[in-house]
C-alpha cells in the first residue's frame, strides 16, 4: 500500500512539473519587431510592431501631392519590392516609399524586350562543346548608341552592323597560322551604351531601345543571328533633356538587363532585383558581365540613380566565391578597369583586390568607341569595336586549351558584308604565361 501511495505521488508530480513547464511556455512572450516607413516627402505612416514570424499588414498609402505610390522597397535604392502578401518579419527593418508622378507614369511605355519565344531552358544555338578540351567562339563589341534620326540613319547603321556580325563566318584564322574560318559561334557579347539617351518609348520619347531590340533580340530571333548577352552603360541611365524622365526617376534601359536575363539561355548566376549583373558558362570558361563597372559606389548624381553601378563589385564577389580558383574567367564591363569617369583609382584597386587570386584571362569593355588592346596588371584587356562611326568593328575570339585568339574585324558601312582582317590588331596569347 505504502509503494502505491508512493507511486501516485511520483505521478502527481510528474503532471504537475509537466503543466508547469506548459505554462511556462504559454506564458513565454514572442519577441516582436518594428517595421518603420520611410516615406520619401510623403505623409506620415505609424512604425508597425509585428511578433517574430509573423507578416506585417500593409498600411493605408501614404500621400504626396502629384504623386501616386508605386511600391514600398526593402532597400533605399528601390531596386526589391516588399512583399507584404509572403514575407515574414525576423527583425527590425526600414521600407522605402517609391512615387510615380501622375503625369508621367512610368508604366505608360509598352517596351519590346526582344523576347519573343526565347527562354532560359533554350538550348543553345551552338551546343556547349564541352567534353575536357575548351574550344569557345564569340564576338564582342559595344557602343550602340541607338539614337532615332530623322533620316533614318541609326536604322540603317545597325542593320548593316548586324550583316557585318553575321557574315562572320568569312573570317579566318590563317593570321595565326590555323588555316580555318570562323564556325560555332556561341553569341555576341555586348559591352554597354545600348542606347544614346537611355529612352524607350515611354512618355512619347524616341523609342531607341525598340531598335535595339528590333535588330539584335536576345537569341538569335531578329536580325542577328546570334544570342545576345548585353550590359548596360553610361549612356542607358536617362539623364538628358527629357523631364519626365527625371521626375519619374527612371532608367528603363538600365532596368530592362535584369527582365532580359529571366528568358535569357545558360545562366548560372544573376544578381538579384533590377541589377541586372549575370554570370553563364561556355565550355569551361566563366563569363561575368557587370554591366557599368566594377563598383559598389554610387556616384549621387545631379539626377537620381544616373551611373550607379548597382553593386557590381558586390555581384562579382559572390560569382567568384562560386567557383574554383582555377577556374578561367573573362570579365565584361563598359568603362575599362582602369580609372575613367566617376569610377576612380580607389575602385580600379578595389577591383583588383577582388579578382587578383583568380584565374583572370582576360577583361572585355567598350566607352572608347574604338578598339584596342592592352594589358592591365598583367591581364590581357580588349577595348571591342562597335558600330559607332569612329570604328565600324567588333572583335571575334577563339579560345582553347592554351591560346586566345581574337582579332580585330571591321566592315564597310556601304557594303557591310565585306570584312576587313585583321583590321586594327590581332593577338594570339597563351593562357598559361597569363599573369606572369
Amino acid at each position: 500500500m505504502k509503494k502505491q501511495n508512493f507511486y501516485l505521488f511520483l505521478i502527481s508530480l510528474f503532471f504537475i512539473f509537466q503543466c508547469d513547464s506548459n505554462e511556462s511556455k504559454k506564458l513565454k512572450p514572442k519577441k516582436v519587431w518594428k517595421v518603420t516607413f520611410e516615406v520619401d516627402g510623403g505623409s506620415e505612416i505609424n512604425a508597425l510592431n509585428v511578433i517574430d514570424g509573423e507578416k506585417a499588414i500593409r498600411p493605408s498609402d501614404s500621400k504626396k501631392e502629384d504623386y501616386n505610390l508605386e511600391n514600398w522597397y526593402k532597400d533605399i535604392d528601390r531596386y526589391y519590392i516588399f512583399d507584404f502578401s509572403k514575407e515574414v518579419i525576423t527583425s527590425n527593418i526600414t521600407l522605402y516609399a517609391r512615387w510615380e508622378h501622375k503625369l508621367f507614369p512610368s508604366k505608360l511605355s509598352s517596351t519590346d524586350y526582344g523576347i519573343d519565344d526565347c527562354s532560359a531552358k533554350d538550348k543553345p544555338a551552338v551546343k556547349n562543346f564541352w567534353n575536357g578540351t575548351t574550344d569557345v567562339t564569340f564576338l564582342a563589341f559595344g557602343d550602340c548608341q541607338i539614337t532615332i534620326l530623322d533620316n533614318n540613319i541609326s536604322h540603317k547603321n545597325h542593320t548593316n552592323y548586324g550583316e557585318a556580325l553575321n557574315s562572320v563566318g568569312k573570317v579566318d584564322w590563317k593570321k595565326f597560322g590555323v588555316n580555318q574560318t570562323v564556325k560555332n559561334v556561341r553569341g555576341v557579347i555586348v559591352a554597354g551604351d545600348i542606347t544614346a539617351n537611355g529612352r524607350d518609348g515611354r512618355f512619347f520619347s524616341a523609342n531607341e531601345y525598340g531598335e535595339f531590340t528590333k535588330i539584335y533580340g536576345l537569341c538569335g530571333n531578329r536580325k542577328v543571328n546570334f544570342p545576345i548577352y548585353e550590359g548596360y552603360g553610361n549612356h542607358d541611365y536617362f539623364e538628358w533633356e527629357h523631364r519626365a524622365y527625371r521626375i519619374s526617376k527612371v532608367h528603363p534601359i538600365v532596368d530592362s538587363v535584369s527582365i532580359r536575363n529571366e528568358h535569357r539561355m545558360s545562366l548560372v548566376n544573376k544578381a538579384p532585383g533590377r541589377n541586372g549583373h549575370y554570370s553563364w558558362e561556355w565550355d569551361d570558361i566563366r563569363f561575368i558581365q557587370l554591366n557599368l563597372c566594377a563598383s559598389d559606389v554610387d556616384p549621387k548624381h545631379k539626377v537620381s540613380g544616373v551611373r550607379n553601378p548597382r553593386k557590381s563589385l558586390s555581384f562579382l564577389k559572390n560569382d567568384l566565391q562560386k567557383i574554383d580558383h582555377n577556374k578561367k574567367v573573362i570579365i565584361i564591363t563598359h568603362y575599362g578597369p582602369k580609372g575613367d569617369f566617376e569610377f576612380d583609382q580607389k575602385q580600379e584597386q578595389d577591383l583588383y583586390e577582388t579578382i587578383k587570386n583568380y584565374n583572370v584571362i582576360a577583361y572585355i569593355h567598350g566607352h572608347n568607341h574604338n578598339t584596342s588592346f592592352y594589358y592591365w596588371n598583367k591581364i590581357p584587356v580588349f577595348n571591342v569595336g562597335s558600330p559607332y562611326p569612329s570604328s565600324y568593328s567588333y572583335a571575334v575570339f577563339r579560345i582553347t586549351e592554351n591560346y586566345i585568339y581574337a582579332q580585330d574585324v571591321a566592315y564597310d558601312p556601304y557594303k557591310p558584308k565585306e570584312l576587313t582582317f585583321p583590321a586594327k590588331w590581332h593577338q594570339k596569347i597563351s593562357i598559361k604565361d597569363i599573369g606572369k
